[in-house]
C-alpha cells in the first residue's frame, strides 16, 4: 500500500475530510531530449550578423590595440582618454561574458527541470504527442522558446537601437564642450580641431553604433528573465545546493548584465571625484555637469538591469511558493492523521512504525518549509552592492567630499 491509499484511508478510519495526495516523482528527462536541446544550442547564436560576430570577438582587444597605439605611439598621456578606453574595454570583456555563458544558461534551466510547461498547457495537452506526463515539457516545447529568444536577440530593431546611441554620442560633443560653435559639427570640427581629433570623434560615434547593437540584446535578456515566469511554471527546488531554488543561474546572468553598466557608472563617479583633486580652473570642470547627469542615467540603468528582471522571477517564485506550500499541507495533514493514531494505537510495533513515519515526515517538511522566492543568494547582492558603492558615493556628493578630506590629510 503506498503513502496515498494509505493517507486516505486513515484519513476515512478518523472521520477526516480526504485531502488529495501528492503526485508520483516526476521522470527524469530523457537522453534523447537532452541531446536534442544540446543540439539546438548548439547553434544558437546572440549575435548572427558576421560582421558583428567578428566585431565582438575583437572588440575588447581591439579598444585595448588603441590604448596601446595612443600611448606608445601617438604619445597621448590624456588620463581622461586612457580610462575611458581601459572601462570600454572591461565592458566589452563583460558582454562577452554574457554571451557566452546565455547558452549554458539555457541548457541548465532544461537538464535541472526548473522549467515546465504552464498548468493550463500541460492540461489540455499543447503540443506535439511526445510529452513527459508530469511537467508537460517536450523538447521541442524548449526550442522553440529557444527559437523565439534567439530572433528577438537578432532582431532589426537591434540596429535602430545603435543609431540612437550614434546620434546621442554625435549631439553630445557641443553639449559636454559647452561650445556652441561646435552646433555646426562636422565642418566645425575639421577647422576647430583639426583632421586627428575628428577621427577619434569618429571612432566614438561608430564605437556607439556597435555599443547601442550590443544594448539592444542586453535589454532583450533581462526582458526574456523577467517574462521567464509567464511563459513556464518554475519547478522551485527547495534543497537545491544554490540556495535559490535552483534559479541562481538566473541571478548571475542579471548581475553580469547590471555589471556591464556598472563599469562606465564606476568611470563617471571616479572622475566626478577625482576632478576637484586637480585644482579649480582645470580644463575637467567642463565635464562635471554633463558626467553627472550621465551617471545618474547609467546608474539608474544599472540598478533596473538587475531588478526588474529578477522582479519578474519572483512574482513567478511566489507563485510556485503557494502550490509548494499546499503541498507542505498534505504533510501536515499526513502528520496529524499520525499523531491521532498514536493516541489510540496499543500495538508496540504499530506505535514504532508511527513513530518512525511522524519523525520522517517532520524531517521532510522541516527540509522544505524554507522555500527561496528570489533567484539570487546573499553573495549575488553583495557583489552588486560593493559595485554600485562607488558611483552612490558621487551621487549622493560624498565622493568628491572624501576625495578632498584624503587630500587634506596627506598634505
Amino acid at each position: 500500500m503506498n503513502q496515498a491509499t494509505r493517507l486516505v484511508r486513515d484519513q476515512a478510519d478518523l472521520g477526516l475530510e480526504p485531502i488529495a495526495a501528492l503526485g508520483e516523482v516526476e521522470p527524469a528527462r530523457d537522453e534523447a531530449s537532452i541531446r536534442e536541446i544540446l543540439a539546438r544550442l548548439s547553434t544558437f547564436k546572440t549575435v548572427s550578423s558576421p560582421v558583428l560576430v567578428v566585431l565582438v570577438s575583437v572588440l575588447p582587444w581591439g579598444i585595448l590595440g588603441l590604448l596601446l597605439f595612443l600611448v606608445l605611439i601617438a604619445q597621448v598621456r590624456e588620463p581622461m582618454v586612457v580610462t575611458g578606453l581601459v572601462a570600454a574595454a572591461l565592458a566589452a570583456m563583460l558582454f562577452r561574458t554574457l554571451l557566452g555563458q546565455l547558452p549554458a544558461v539555457l541548457m541548465r534551466l532544461y537538464t535541472q527541470r526548473i522549467l515546465l510547461v504552464r498548468r493550463a498547457e500541460r492540461s489540455r495537452g499543447v503540443g506535439s504527442s511526445a510529452v513527459d506526463a508530469t511537467s508537460g515539457m517536450r523538447a521541442d516545447d524548449y526550442i522553440r522558446y529557444i527559437d523565439r529568444f534567439e530572433t528577438l536577440l537578432n532582431s532589426h530593431l537591434g540596429w535602430l537601437s545603435g543609431a540612437v546611441l550614434g546620434a546621442a554620442i554625435y549631439v553630445s560633443f557641443p553639449i559636454r564642450l559647452f561650445s556652441p560653435g561646435w552646433t555646426r559639427h562636422v565642418l566645425d570640427w575639421v577647422q576647430l580641431v583639426g583632421w586627428p581629433y575628428l577621427v577619434f570623434a569618429g571612432l566614438q560615434i561608430a564605437f556607439a553604433v556597435i555599443l547601442g547593437l550590443l544594448v539592444w540584446r542586453m535589454v532583450v535578456i533581462a526582458y526574456r528573465v523577467s517574462r521567464i515566469g509567464q511563459e513556464f511554471e518554475l519547478n522551485i527546488q527547495p534543497q537545491h545546493p544554490d540556495r535559490s531554488g535552483g534559479l541562481k543561474v538566473l541571478g548571475d546572468v542579471c548581475l553580469v548584465n547590471a555589471s556591464i553598466l556598472l563599469v562606465p557608472a564606476v568611470y563617471l563617479s571616479a572622475w566626478l571625484t577625482a576632478i576637484p583633486a586637480f585644482g579649480p580652473g582645470n580644463h575637467y570642470f567642463v565635464y562635471v555637469a554633463y558626467y553627472y547627469w550621465l551617471l545618474v542615467l547609467v546608474f539608474t540603468l544599472a540598478t533596473v538591469a538587475f531588478v526588474y528582471p529578477l522582479l519578474g522571477v519572483h512574482e513567478a517564485m511566489v507563485r510556485e511558493r503557494t502550490q509548494l506550500r499546499m503541498r507542505l499541507d498534505v504533510l501536515t495533514s499526513r502528520i496529524d492523521v499520525v499523531n491521532r493514531l498514536l493516541l489510540s494505537e496499543t500495538d508496540t510495533a504499530r506505535l514504532q512504525q508511527l513513530t518512525d513515519e511522524r519523525a520522517l515526515l517532520e524531517g521532510v517538511y522541516s527540509q522544505n518549509i524554507s522555500i527561496p522566492v528570489w533567484p539570487f543568494d546573499a553573495s549575488v547582492v553583495r557583489r552588486f552592492s560593493v559595485a554600485q558603492v562607488v558611483p552612490l558615493l558621487s551621487l549622493t556628493g560624498l565622493g568628491p567630499m572624501l576625495a578632498g578630506y584624503l587630500q587634506k590629510t596627506l598634505k
